[in-house]
C-alpha cells in the first residue's frame, strides 16, 4: 500500500528531522506532526511505502527504509499525479489549508484517495465538503464536536506527540515580590497565536514581578512566510508595531524581553528554566495546541485559555486556565504563591505530557485502521462534548452558536464569491 503526505513547506526544506528524537527543528506544528505521522507509519507497517510529498527533499535522519520522498513542483501537480490510474489503490493525508487552495474539479478527482486533515475548530469550507473525501480527521474532541455536523464520515485522531528528553524540574519558584520570575511563550508570531493579548498583560506582569524576563521563541517565518519581519519584533511589521505599544523597546534593550525567532534543540533549554509558559489565552483556532504540551513535557506548568483546542491540555488545570485575558497577572501570582503548589503543577504537567505521548501510539493505529477501510464502511466518531469550567449545557450552548454562526459566515462568503463571478 502507498501513503502520500504532502507537506509543502520551503522551511521545512531548510531543517534537519532526527527521527529518534521527533524533536520540532524549528517548523510549524502541522509540518512538523505530518512528518512525524509519516516516520509512526513507516515503522509500524514496514510493507508499505510512505512518502513525504514536498517541493524538494527534507533533510531526514534515522528515516525508516520505506519511508521515501518524492518532489513535486505544486499541489495541483501531486493531485494531477494522484488522479492518475496507476494511484487507483494510493491513499493521501492532505491538510484542509493545502486543499483549499485547489478548485472544487480537481479535488474531486481524488477524492476517493484522499483523507482531509482539518487544521482547526470550525473550519467549514463548503469546497471541501462538496469534495466528499474518504473522510475529514479532527486533532481534538472540541475540533470534532465543532466539526461533525459540517462534514460527513468525520473522525477524530490526536496528534503525534512525542516529548522532549527527560526533563530538569529542579526550578523553583519565590515568594517574594522582587523574585526574578522567567516567562516564556512558544509558537508562531501570527495574530492567531495571540501574543498581542499577553503583550497587552506585559505592564501588570511587571507591577506584580518588577524582575521578569518574558522569552518569546517563534517568529513570523515559522508557516512558510518570506515577507519581510520587523526588526525588533520578528512579524509582520504592522503586527509587531501592534506588540510594540505594550512591550517597549528599552525592554527589549534591557534584554527583559528577548525575541528568539524559530529555534531547535536550543529551545528547549530556555523552556525548561522558565517557571511559567504562557501560550494561547483565547485559543481560537487552535485544533491540538503542540506547543502548550512542548512546553508540559520540559516541565514547565502552562497559562493558556481552556477554550477551543486549548480544552485538550487544559482541562488538567483549571487553576492555570484563563477565561478572559485579563486575568493572566493574577492566576501568575496565584501560581507563585505556594512553592508546593507550583512544584505540584511541574509534576502534573509532565504526567499529562505523558499521557498524549503514551496515547501517541494509539493515535498511529487508528490512522492505520482508517487507511484500510473502504469509504462506504467508514463511520464517523461519536461526539463527545467538552466540558469546560462551567456547565455541560453553557459548553454546548456556545459550541452550536460558535458552529451556527460558522456556518452562516462562511455560506455568505461562498454566496458573495458567486455573485461576483456571475457578474464579471
Amino acid at each position: 500500500m502507498k501513503i502520500y503526505l504532502p507537506v509543502f513547506s520551503y522551511s521545512a526544506s531548510c531543517k534537519t528531522f532526527d527521527l529518534n528524537t521527533e524533536h520540532n527543528p524549528g517548523i510549524g506544528g502541522t509540518q512538523h506532526v505530518t512528518v512525524l505521522l509519516a516516520s509512526r507509519l513507516a515503522r509500524a507497517k514496514p510493507q508499505w511505502n510512505i512518502y513525504l510529498v514536498n517541493y524538494s527533499p527534507i533533510n531526514i535522519l534515522n528515516a525508516s527504509q520505506n519511508l521515501k520522498q518524492v518532489s513535486f513542483a505544486s499541489l495541483e501537480h501531486f493531485c494531477q499525479f494522484l488522479s492518475s490510474p496507476a494511484e487507483t489503490g494510493s491513499r493521501a493525508i492532505i491538510t484542509a489549508l493545502l486543499l483549499e487552495t485547489c478548485k472544487l474539479a480537481e479535488l474531486k478527482l481524488i477524492s476517493n484517495r484522499v483523507f482531509c486533515w482539518l487544521h482547526h475548530p470550525f473550519h467549514f469550507k463548503h469546497k471541501l465538503r462538496k469534495a466528499d473525501f474518504l473522510a475529514y480527521i479532527n486533532q481534538g474532541s472540541y475540533q470534532h464536536s465543532s466539526n461533525c455536523r459540517f462534514y460527513p464520515r468525520c473522525i477524530v485522531i490526536q496528534n503525534i506527540f512525542s516529548p522532549a528528553n527527560k526533563a530538569n524540574i529542579e526550578s523553583s519558584i519565590e515568594t517574594r515580590q522582587d523574585f526574578s520570575l522567567r516567562l516564556v511563550h512558544l509558537g508562531a508570531l501570527v495574530p492567531d497565536k495571540g501574543l498581542l493579548h499577553i503583550a497587552k498583560q506585559w505592564k501588570r506582569i511587571k507591577k506584580l514581578y518588577p524582575n521578569a524576563q518574558l522569552n518569546i521563541i517563534g517568529s513570523a517565518l515559522t508557516y512558510n512566510s518570506w515577507n519581510d519581519v520587523h526588526q525588533l519584533v520578528p512579524a509582520n511589521p504592522s503586527y509587531a508595531n501592534q506588540i510594540l505599544k505594550y512591550i517597549p523597546e528599552s525592554d527589549i534593550a534591557e534584554g527583559r524581553c528577548k525575541f528568539h525567532g524559530n529555534l531547535g534543540l536550543e529551545k528547549d533549554k530556555i523552556i525548561e528554566s522558565s517557571h511559567l509558559a504562557l501560550q494561547n489565552p483565547t485559543g481560537i483556532r487552535e485544533s491540538f495546541g503542540a506547543a502548550t504540551f512542548e512546553c508540559m513535557a520540559l516541565g514547565t506548568p502552562v497559562i493558556a485559555s481552556g477554550d477551543y483546542g486549548m480544552h485538550e491540555a487544559m482541562q488538567y488545570f483549571p487553576e492555570l486556565t484563563i477565561q478572559r485575558t485579563s486575568q493572566l497577572a493574577g492566576i501568575i501570582r496565584e501560581a507563585c504563591s505556594d512553592t508546593n503548589r507550583y512544584k505540584e503543577l511541574q509534576c502534573r504537567s509532565l504526567a499529562v505530557a505523558k499521557l498524549f505521548s503514551l496515547n501517541s501510539e494509539a493515535a498511529t493505529w487508528k490512522w492505520i485502521r482508517v487507511l484500510q477501510t473502504e469509504k462506504r464502511e467508514i463511520t464517523a466518531d461519536s461526539i463527545i462534548y467538552p466540558g469546560f469550567n462551567s456547565s455541560t449545557l453553557k459548553a454546548i450552548t456556545k459550541l452550536h452558536y460558535r458552529r451556527v454562526n460558522g456556518v452562516l459566515r462562511t455560506s455568505i462568503k461562498s454566496a458573495t464569491k458567486y455573485c461576483l463571478r456571475k457578474t464579471r
